[in-house]
């Protein structure tokens, strides 16, 4: 479909210039016209996007029902009106794939955000980009780029990939399109998924000190079990004529065979799998729940949901969407599930007209803050201005947060590594001290 360039006028009177994409001009002028632009006039037209005509060219997603109601206010950005490929049965089917990564998806936004934003069209920055990646995203890749082209939404062709976009991704991406940021969505994205990349690494360190101390401390008892296998050995056979170097072989090879072997490999098989199942897509609102709970990491995700939140309604509400619409929408783009749908009751039965602070009043884990910021941005009718501010804030307060997460994993660790010498140092103390004599004296006894 062909681009428009247009000018028009707005509810409140003010001019906007930018494009659109539709069928043909009538089309694009019944699709301003909804939006409650008047006085349309086109002056250009282009038939790839490419170019000035065509930048930031974003697609809209449907809005909730029960939150429709026409667009008033100020609007930054045009929202392209496309109408998705209906007739194919498979165009919601479900796509299983290997999970992505969180350094997969940084650089895979970033280089989308980067080529969207200089004004080439996102099917084709798919298509191109889509041999720049590695994994599963390659095909995936292709495969969306073609249903966009169709006239498919870009979040509701990366839906059918849940292996690799999560639903922060699908959400950030449905409200870009609908308030027409799609270059500054997938930055924000990039920079989402960098951070958490470099966060996760630090939990993986505590993995690997946790099954090294559970192995070691197994390893360990087994040695000195075998040292005594030895030692009776060699107290049977009197110490002549023996090898007994090829004897403790054998000995700690039995040993291993059954039962010491069996139970080390009984043990990493759990822990393999406790692993897997833990960072699989079954356990992920597992993970979440537990992610809001422990304190350590709990106001982090907090902070950065509430991030996320406040950034998403700002770009929304400069498009003039309604607060029930905006705030409905901006709750898929938090990254914590447990906590995104804890924000979601907070607009359960809110009417049209409830202000956006009364929604932020109605959910007990705000501070009281974040609530008097957006009275006061609304009282002063800067509300971007407001919700800018709480995303600076949240942003600063997730870092700082981040910070002493990783200090209090790093003690974490310090702690195992501890720990697991102290044991060490106290099986062998008590087998030299305490069992070993007792094995020597016991051959002096009399029958």
């Amino acid at each position: 479909m062909p681009f428009y360039t247009y000018q028009a006028t707005n509810s409140q009177g003010k001019s906007i210039k930018g494009s659109i994409q539709a069928d043909s001009q009538a089309s694009a002028q019944d699709a301003l016209q909804s939006q409650g632009f008047q006085r349309v006039s086109f002056v250009s037209k282009s038939a790839t996007g490419v170019g000035p005509a065509a930048k930031r060219a974003t697609v809209p997603s449907t809005v909730p029902s029960s939150f429709a109601r026409p667009v008033s206010g100020a609007v930054s950005k045009p929202i392209v009106m496309r109408q998705p490929n209906v007739a194919d049965p498979n165009a919601s089917a479900t796509v299983r794939t290997k999970k992505g990564t969180h350094k997969a998806r940084f650089f895979l936004f970033t280089q989308l955000g980067a080529a969207i934003r200089s004004g080439i069209a996102p099917s084709a920055a798919m298509t191109d980009i889509a041999s720049r990646t590695q994994g599963p995203f390659p095909d995936a890749m292709r495969n969306i780029a073609a249903r966009v082209a169709e006239g498919s939404t870009i979040a509701d062709a990366m839906a059918r990939y849940p292996d690799l976009f999560p639903p922060d991704v699908i959400g950030t991406t449905k409200a870009a399109e609908m308030g027409g940021f799609v270059p500054d969505a997938f930055e924000e994205i990039a920079r989402q998924n960098n951070t958490a990349h470099h966060f996760q690494r630090w939990f993986r360190w505590i993995y690997l000190l946790l099954v090294n101390a559970v192995l070691g401390l197994f390893l360990m008892q087994s040695t000195m079990n075998s040292l005594f296998e030895m030692w009776r050995f060699a107290d049977k056979t009197g110490g002549q004529g023996q090898d007994y170097m090829a004897a403790n072989r054998q000995i700690m090879w039995n040993r291993f065979l059954w039962p010491d072997g069996p139970i080390i490999l009984s043990i990493s098989a759990v822990l393999y799998l406790a692993h897997r199942y833990f960072m699989s897509s079954n356990a992920t609102a597992l993970r979440h729940r537990l992610g809001l709970k422990i304190p350590m990491i709990g106001h982090r995700a907090r902070n950065e949901g509430y991030a996320r939140l406040s950034w998403v309604l700002g770009r929304l509400s400069k498009a003039g969407l309604p607060h029930g619409t905006s705030y409905l929408m901006a709750t898929d783009a938090v990254p914590n599930l447990e906590l995104a749908a804890d924000l979601r009751k907070a607009a359960e039965g809110m009417s049209e007209r409830d202000r956006l602070s009364d929604i932020f009043a109605r959910h007990r884990a705000f501070p009281e803050e974040y609530t008097a910021t957006i009275a006061t941005a609304e009282y002063t009718g800067d509300l971007p201005g407001g919700l800018e501010h709480l995303t600076k804030f949240s942003s600063t307060e997730c870092k700082a947060r981040e910070t002493e997460a990783k200090l209090g994993i790093g003690l974490m660790g310090w702690t195992v590594l501890i720990t697991t010498g102290l044991l060490i140092g106290m099986i062998v103390m008590k087998t030299w001290f305490v069992d070993l004599p007792k094995e020597v004296l016991s051959g002096f006894e009399t029958p």
